[in-house]
This record gives C-alpha cells, sequence and structure tokens, in this order.
C-alpha cells in the first residue's frame, strides 16, 4: 500500500490540489456563481422578493349570520346614520333657499339690469322674467333654484327627504300618494321657503343661523318613514315573499405586499428594526363556500324561512346580504387591529428567518399622508379642498422630519429613518403629479393651487403679484432678489425630478392667470347709505366690481388702478419652452444649428420652412452673426412670449438677440422685447442647448448606446441636475 502511494504520489498530490482549490473556490463564491441561499439584501432586489410574496394573511374571522330577503331590498342601514344623512340634505336644502330669498329682496329693477349686463353668462333663456322679475310661487320655486345654481342635488336620497317632509308637512294623514313629478315638489320647497322667509323677517341674525342649521323637528324618524315607504311601494307578490338564510364563512385580513415599492420599506440591519410606510391590513378575502364544515356535513348556508314565489335572484340577494354582514361583523370584531398586532410578530419571525438576521423590532407608519394621498388618487382627479388638504399635510410631514433631525439621541437611526421618509414622500407627491387639477393646464404641480386661488375672482392683486413673483425665484431655485423672501421652502425638493421641467410648471400656472384674470389693480371695500340713486349710480361706475345691499346700506367693492394684467404677466414667465423628450432628439439632431453667418446689408432671411429659426446677435462691437436653429418655434420659445409680437428682441447688455421666425419678408411689426432677466434666460438656455448638442456629437458610438440604455431604463437622476448646468449659464453673464 505504501510503494503504491510513494509510486503515485504526484498524481494524489495533484488530486488534493484540485479539490482544495475546489473547496476554497466554493467558500469563497465569487459573483454568487454557486448561488447564496435564501438570502435578502437592503437594496431593490429585496423589494422585488417580498413584493413576490403576494398577500400574508394575518388574521381570520369565522362567523354565522341572518339576513332576509326583505332586509336586502330596504338595504338596511344603521338608523343614526340614515337620519344624519337625511339631516344634512334638509340642511343643505334651507341654505339654498335662503340664498334664494336674499336674491329675492334686492329691487326688482335692479335683478333685471343684472341680468341684461349678463345675458350670456345666464345662458339667455327665453323665460328670464319668470326667473328675474317674478316673485316665488310653488310654480316657478324650483325652477329658479336651478337658474341660480343654488339647487344641485347629487344624491339619490333627496328626493325621499322631499318626500318625508311633504308626509309630515303637507299630508300628514296621507290622503293622496306622493306624485314625485313638478307639482308636490313645489309646493313642500315652497312651505318650507314660506316659513324660511317669515322667520328671516321676525329673527335676529343669531338666532336665524341657527335655525337654518337646525335639523327635522318632525314627530316621526326619518328612518322609520324610510323603511315604512320601501316597503310600501313594494307589489303584492314582492310583499308575499319571505326568505331568511342563514350564512357560515370566514373573513381574512393582512397585508397585499403586492403594491410595495422601494420607498415603502426599510430594514435597518444595524438595530433590527423592520420599517413599513404606508402598509396597512386589509380585508383579502371573505367568502360564504356551500360547505363551511365539508367532513362534518356543516353547510354554508342554510334556509330557516321560505314563503311566496322566491327566485334564483332573491336567493342571490339574500346571501350577498349575508356576505356584507360577514364583512361588517368581522371590523366590529377589530380584525384589522387584530391583523396588525398579529402581522407584526409574522413579518418578525418571517424576515428573520430570509435574511439570516434577527428582526427584533417591526414597526407600521401609516402616516395621515399616504393614506390621504390614495385617498386623493382613486378617481384620478385632485381639487382645490384636496389641494389645500395635501399642503397641510406636507407641512405636518416637514415638522415630523424636523423633529427627528433635531433629536439629540438616536442620531444614525434618525437620519436613515427621515432619508426613507422623504424617499416616500417624493414618491407620494409624484404619484399626485400625475393627476388633473381643476382647470389649471398639465397636471398637478407645485404651483398650481396658487394658480387656482389667484384666478377666483379674475384679479390679479399686489399681495398675489408678490406671491407669483415668489414664485418665480422658486421655480429656478434661488431666493427672490431684493426682497425679504431669502429662504426656499424646505418641501421643495419633494416636488423635483426635472429642474428645467419645474420650471415648465410654473409657466403653465402663469399660462392659467393669462386666461384667467383679464386686470390687476387694489380691490377696496366701502359701505354707504342707500338713497334712490345709488343703483343707477353704481351700475355706471366702471371701477365697481360688486355691491351689495343690506337694508338701508350698501357694501361696495371697487377695483383701484385698474390694468391691464396681461403685459405684467408676460414679464414673469420664462421664454423658453423645455420638454425632456423634445429636449433630448434636439440634441441628438445632426443639423440642429446652421453655419454662423455675418450678414452684409443685402442680407435677406431664406425661406426654408416653419420649423427653423433664425437667430440675429447684434453686437455692440460690430462683430454681428445670424444663425439657423432648426427647431419649431413652439419647441424652443414659450408660445405666449412669441405670438405677442412678431418675433423676440432680448438685450443682453450692449448686446441684443433677436429671434425671427424663417417665413420673408422680415417681419414689419416690432419683435416682442423681453425683460433683463428673460433675455438672460432664454440665452443661457440656447447655450446650454448648443452645449449639450456640442457633447452628444463628440461623444464615442459606445458611450451614445449606453445613454440611449440608460434613457430607456428610465434613469432621471441627471435631468434633476440640469439646472446646475442652466445657472452657471445664468451667472456667467
Amino acid at each position: 500500500m505504501i510503494s503504491l502511494i510513494l509510486k503515485n504520489w504526484r498524481f494524489l498530490f495533484d488530486a488534493l490540489l484540485i479539490v482544495g482549490l475546489v473547496v476554497l473556490l466554493f467558500l469563497w463564491n465569487p459573483f454568487g456563481m454557486f448561488g447564496g441561499g435564501l438570502k435578502l439584501e437592503t437594496t431593490t432586489n429585496m423589494v422585488t422578493e417580498v413584493r413576490q410574496i403576494g398577500q400574508l394573511i394575518t388574521a381570520e374571522y369565522y362567523g354565522e349570520v341572518i339576513a332576509s330577503l326583505e332586509e336586502s331590498r330596504l338595504e338596511l342601514v344603521f338608523d343614526d346614520s340614515l337620519n344624519d344623512e337625511a339631516q344634512q340634505q334638509y340642511v343643505a336644502l334651507k341654505q339654498a333657499l335662503f340664498q334664494l330669498y336674499q336674491y329675492q329682496q334686492r329691487p326688482k329693477d335692479e335683478r333685471t339690469q343684472e341680468f341684461k349686463d349678463n345675458r350670456a353668462l345666464f345662458g339667455n333663456p327665453t323665460n328670464w322674467r319668470r326667473l328675474v322679475r317674478h316673485e316665488v310661487d310653488r310654480q316657478n320655486i324650483q325652477d329658479k333654484l336651478h337658474f341660480h345654481e343654488l339647487l344641485q342635488p347629487n344624491d339619490a336620497s333627496f328626493d325621499d327627504v322631499l318626500e318625508y317632509l311633504w308626509r309630515e308637512r303637507i299630508d300628514p294623514q296621507k290622503k293622496s300618494d306622493w306624485d314625485p313629478a313638478e307639482k308636490d315638489k313645489g309646493r313642500v320647497l315652497f312651505a318650507i321657503y314660506t316659513e324660511l322667509a317669515d322667520y328671516a323677517r321676525r329673527l335676529a341674525e343669531p338666532a336665524l343661523q341657527a335655525y337654518l342649521h337646525e335639523g327635522f323637528e318632525e314627530t316621526r324618524a326619518y328612518s322609520a318613514f324610510f323603511h315604512e315607504d320601501r316597503t310600501s311601494k313594494l307589489t303584492r307578490v314582492e310583499r308575499k315573499k319571505r326568505l331568511a338564510m342563514v350564512g357560515r364563512g370566514w373573513v381574512k385580513a393582512g397585508f397585499d405586499f403586492g403594491t410595495l415599492d422601494a420607498s415603502s420599506f426599510y430594514f435597518d440591519e444595524e438595530h433590527g428594526e423592520l420599517h413599513f410606510f404606508g402598509l396597512q391590513p386589509r380585508i383579502l378575502n371573505a367568502d360564504i363556500n356551500p360547505w363551511f364544515i365539508p367532513e362534518r356535513g356543516v353547510p354554508g348556508f342554510d334556509i330557516i324561512d321560505y314563503a311566496g314565489q322566491v327566485s334564483f335572484k332573491d336567493a342571490k340577494q339574500v346571501k350577498l346580504r349575508c356576505l356584507e354582514k360577514l364583512v361588517a361583523y368581522a371590523h366590529r370584531a377589530q380584525i384589522l387591529a387584530r391583523a396588525q398586532q398579529q402581522g407584526e410578530a409574522t413579518l418578525q419571525a418571517f424576515f428573520s428567518l430570509v435574511t439570516g438576521k434577527e428582526v427584533q423590532r417591526v414597526f407600521f407608519h401609516n402616516d395621515a399622508l399616504i393614506v390621504a394621498a390614495d385617498d386623493m388618487a382613486r378617481d384620478e382627479y385632485l381639487n382645490a379642498y384636496e389641494a389645500h388638504r395635501l399642503d397641510s399635510l406636507v407641512r405636518r410631514e416637514e415638522a415630523v422630519l424636523d423633529s427627528l433631525a433635531r433629536a439629540p439621541t438616536n442620531r444614525s437611526r434618525n437620519l436613515q429613518l427621515i432619508a426613507q421618509k422623504e424617499q416616500l414622500l417624493r414618491a407620494t407627491l409624484g404619484k399626485l403629479r400625475k393627476l388633473p387639477f381643476e382647470a389649471v393646464p398639465g397636471t398637478f404641480s407645485y404651483f398650481s393651487a396658487l394658480a387656482y386661488r389667484v384666478g377666483q375672482d379674475s384679479i390679479l392683486e399686489p399681495h398675489e403679484e408678490h406671491e407669483l413673483e415668489r414664485a418665480f425665484w422658486i421655480s429656478v431655485q434661488r431666493p427672490a432678489e431684493h426682497t425679504r423672501d431669502s429662504v426656499l421652502p424646505r418641501r421643495l425638493p419633494y416636488w423635483l425630478d426635472d429642474s428645467l421641467a419645474f420650471m415648465m410648471d410654473y409657466n403653465r400656472a402663469v399660462a392659467y392667470l393669462l386666461r384667467t384674470c383679464p386686470r390687476r389693480g387694489q380691490l377696496e371695500t366701502q359701505g354707504q347709505r342707500a338713497d334712490a340713486d345709488v343703483q343707477a349710480r353704481l351700475l355706471q361706475d366702471s371701477a365697481v366690481v360688486d355691491y351689495r345691499r343690506f337694508g338701508d346700506s350698501v357694501q361696495v367693492t371697487y377695483l383701484r388702478g385698474a390694468q391691464d394684467a396681461r403685459p405684467y404677466l408676460l414679464t414673469q414667465l420664462h421664454p423658453f419652452y423645455y420638454d425632456a423628450a423634445h429636449f433630448a432628439q434636439a440634441v441628438e439632431a445632426n443639423d440642429l444649428f446652421g453655419p454662423v453667418l455675418t450678414p452684409r446689408g443685402d442680407t435677406t432671411l431664406a425661406y426654408v420652412n416653419d420649423s427653423t429659426l433664425w437667430l440675429y446677435r447684434q453686437a455692440a462691437a460690430g462683430y454681428d452673426t445670424l444663425q439657423a436653429l432648426h427647431l419649431p418655434p413652439e419647441e424652443f420659445l414659450n408660445q405666449a412670449l412669441w405670438q405677442a409680437g412678431r418675433g423676440i428682441q432680448a438685450p443682453l447688455g450692449s448686446d441684443t438677440l433677436y429671434v425671427w421666425r424663417a417665413k420673408p419678408p422680415v417681419p414689419e411689426a416690432p419683435p416682442y422685447r423681453l425683460t433683463s432677466l428673460q433675455a438672460q434666460e432664454l440665452a443661457s438656455y440656447y447655450e446650454l442647448l448648443a452645449a449639450a448638442q456640442a457633447q452628444w456629437q463628440h461623444q464615442d458610438p459606445i458611450l451614445k448606446a449606453s445613454a440611449w440604455v440608460q434613457a430607456k431604463l428610465g434613469a432621471q437622476e441627471r435631468a434633476r441636475h440640469k439646472l446646475a448646468a442652466w445657472r452657471t449659464y445664468v451667472q456667467g453673464r
């Protein structure tokens, strides 16, 4: 044996060497070629793996409910909520009727003149005398309410409330049937209007306001009427039907990881803490199977009462009602709270297993901002109220971030939490910025709410001009010059993906004001005695914006120093147009710029097409230049400024830059003259475009291909820093 080993020692040595190298290679595991087991890292890969979990059930509710056909037909809800909803409808109705009463107290001639001055605004109805001059009666009260847009019920329960009031006040003895046509509605509306008018004449203002906000004072609850009314309207065949069922099933709650992204998940390995942002427990499934316990023969549904000609549709309706009640009972049993409590322990054990590191605590950060943002985005539209609410929530989130930053303990942990919350805040706002907002062009942005608020009264006041000028400096991310606003809002970075696109958001806000604010000036309100000639005198005064009569006095709103707002608003625009896709196409074009020419006295602009601009730089030293820019005007210049003249004149110190369309002859009308700041911006944007195009042309083909791939993959980090280069050009002037 020994002689055999000595004879083959070289072969054995080589074999052992190879085996040792394989073992070392396996232990080293370069590039993970031998796999790494089930291991998660705190990266996008970890988020992807967690998302693949799908749904995690952490709480279950098993129960038994009883539902009947009568209950499902009547759509029974809690009596308190039914009464509260009806009370709200009634208060809104009284508010509308009171506004109609106030309008009717104005003199007939005043109402008539107002209608004639704004006939087109009112839709030019043929029966305007009935709507404007006639007194209120049961025949015209509905038409008057709709004409003044005072009554716009958006709930089917409104008619039920009117029927209830009609039963209680007009026909309490039930001598006739409710006719949902105009006749009975007019009778009950006029009855309430008459009562309201009597109170308005007799009561003092506090007592009148209390009456307007009071609910029903009837002898019978609205919920009792509602149930009785629904039953009475059933046919005889339907009333004879009886069906009651017992439903046995389950409700499962937990967490849905399908919508998880990098901003809503964070694992602090150092402290063993797992943080979820905006992840809330929810009902994942609810079901009543045909067999509740198959092995014991316990069915999911049992019929306990049956009579009449019950159909399959009726049985399906009762089963759906059983399922709704089962979910309602699960909520009463606090299934979501239990799902979160048990979810913490389940996720702690699960992530300890898959990461190989102990997870000591699990935190659910169910911020009000995230919950509200999900609610706002549900209808894919933002309104002014939601924008105001969003601003309040963002400010509250900033206060939380500030408190974390100032906390003297747990500095490293707090800094990590701040970074994660800021990333989540940016992602949340990014989702909302994709939605339309009121009538403001484009989608929702940092400047949308300001533009909408300023444009509400169609007048640009001095304090609003100050706000707009501050917004201009915010759009370029610089403190306002020569003002007290020397600090930028902290929340500004959360709205930024592309700095130049951020400036275009501001331009769209100004474009909205150009359409909605034709005048600028100072609004002043004064009171004066209402003499016999006050109406004629006010109607002849062009400075009067609005006036309201209160007894023997008139409150008048004047517009002092009225001017056309358009010239001022044009000076507040960024003069260029930017779109990320168009900018990239222009940079990559081979023939974007024509040769630089030195024009002579007989030089004329050759007609090429409407996709070419001529840039003429008139230098004080006498070295004038002319160059063609092969871009459509709408892809280089702000259209409001371009349409303000037959070209654009940009003074640059002692030099001047002209931009003309390439269509002969040279326009005779003078070009629109930019402000000095606008001229610097336009020249800087032109130089930025030229520098980017030159850099692209000299780039290696491999780098170009790499840039193309990165663009396709959605890399936006470079776009966020375009402003740095743009600002370099501005400050260099």
